[in-house]
């Protein structure tokens, strides 16, 4: 029997039980609680079982890793929870970070950053980390001292810590940024003193939209406090995994193998582009789509920003082209979660990507926007729609 008559014989078995189920239930077929046999198979804790998911090649996770070399060639050698936890603690701080420094300083770091993200692209035993290790490095090397801290100061800073990084020494520096993030907002009033020189700052970069929401800020609305209340309607508009639903199955032979050269123009050039198109706020590693504009588009950093660019098309063309060991690009996926005040008590929850990802994603979109459109069909993702369409649709 050929692949083509599968899929008729699946299609009419979808429509059967279809028409059994619209004439015992006048729910929609998403909401429904009918389920399709054998379209998803699962063990009673609901947990998919091994097989579901696409064949990818698991990464090596040694609770060990050689982390460089020290001055007098010892190796330095840390451990992998060092990072992990290191990076969870970071995803809570607040944002305070500064921008890269111009000169010398600033190109190490982002030769630093460079090297983590070829750790992954070239499989390193470092791999299971280096992702996670890169935002760790973004938080605590660009943690500003203090709110009046200048240039000078960012560049005598970063120099520091960049020197203990290369030592392994990560519990230091988790502890500087814990200390400064237990200042933040310590003694700040309710009023802003400098209410206009800060909305002339945001205005003069550009950021038009951070300027006006600086001016609205006032103690009902924004971002609300993490309470019990808050976390429990958060839990609730993220309910635990369901079983597939009769509407949700797709039927027929799926070919979803693309030949890799159609991601050759993904390039570093490509990467800088799209940094320059990226804007608003930063997801877990505390940078925003500034911070990596100066990174990836400033022409000071020279050589520095051209290989991180062509470290992150490199990146992005194997996530594209390859199964991914997803372990290995849970920093990569992370969403900030903010909890709006909706009004009445009630949460809109709002989730914020990391920028790489935005930036790699922008990348992608470039030349497979119509293959996207043409694939989400009717489904509610606004595809393809002008910005004041999508505002419309979704009022």
């Amino acid at each position: 029997m050929s692949a083509k008559d599968t899929a008729l014989i699946n299609e009419s078995q979808y429509t059967i039980q279809t028409n059994e189920l619209q004439t015992t239930t006048p729910h929609d077929l998403h909401n429904n609680q009918h389920e399709i046999t054998g379209a998803l198979d699962q063990n009673e804790d609901n947990a998919i079982i091994s097989g579901c998911l696409p064949e990818y090649n698991n990464v090596n996770k040694p609770p060990m890793i050689n982390w460089g070399k020290r001055g007098d060639g010892r190796t330095i050698v840390i451990s992998t929870s060092d990072i992990t936890d290191a990076y969870v603690e970071i995803t809570t701080w607040k944002k305070n970070v500064f921008l890269v420094p111009y000169g010398k300083i600033g190109r190490d770091f982002i030769d630093q950053i460079t090297m983590h993200i070829n750790d992954w692209n070239s499989g390193s035993e470092n791999q299971h980390v280096s992702l996670k290790a890169v935002f760790v490095l973004l938080a605590v090397g660009l943690q500003k001292p203090n709110p009046k801290s200048k240039a000078k100061d960012h560049q005598d800073a970063l120099s520091k810590r960049l020197a203990l990084w290369k030592d392994g020494e990560i519990s230091k520096l988790i502890r500087e940024g814990r200390i400064i993030q237990s200042r933040i907002g310590k003694f700040k009033g309710s009023n802003h003193p400098d209410k206009a020189k800060v909305f002339a700052k945001l205005v003069l970069e550009g950021q038009i939209n951070s300027a006006l929401r600086f001016l609205s800020e006032t103690s009902n609305g924004g971002v609300l406090t993490l309470t019990d209340d808050v976390m429990t309607q958060l839990k609730q508009k993220h309910p635990e995994p369901q079983p597939a639903k009769l509407g949700s199955v797709l039927f027929g032979p799926l070919n979803d193998e693309i030949p890799e050269s159609v991601y050759s123009q993904i390039n570093g050039e490509m990467v800088r582009q799209a940094a320059l198109r990226t804007k608003r706020s930063g997801g877990p590693s505390g940078v925003d789509a500034n911070g990596f504009r100066r990174m990836l588009a400033c022409k000071s950093l020279k050589q520095s920003s051209t290989r991180l660019c062509e470290a992150i098309a490199r990146m992005t063309k194997t996530l594209c082209a390859q199964y991914i060991d997803p372990t290995t690009i849970e920093a990569l996926i992370a969403s900030r979660l903010i909890p709006l005040d909706k009004g009445e008590g009630a949460v809109r929850p709002i989730g914020v990507g990391d920028v790489i990802r935005r930036i790699s994603a922008k990348c992608v979109m470039s030349f497979a926007k119509k293959d996207v459109v043409e694939a989400s069909g009717s489904l509610q993702l606004c595809d393809g729609k002008s910005l004041e369409v999508r505002l419309q649709y979704m009022q």
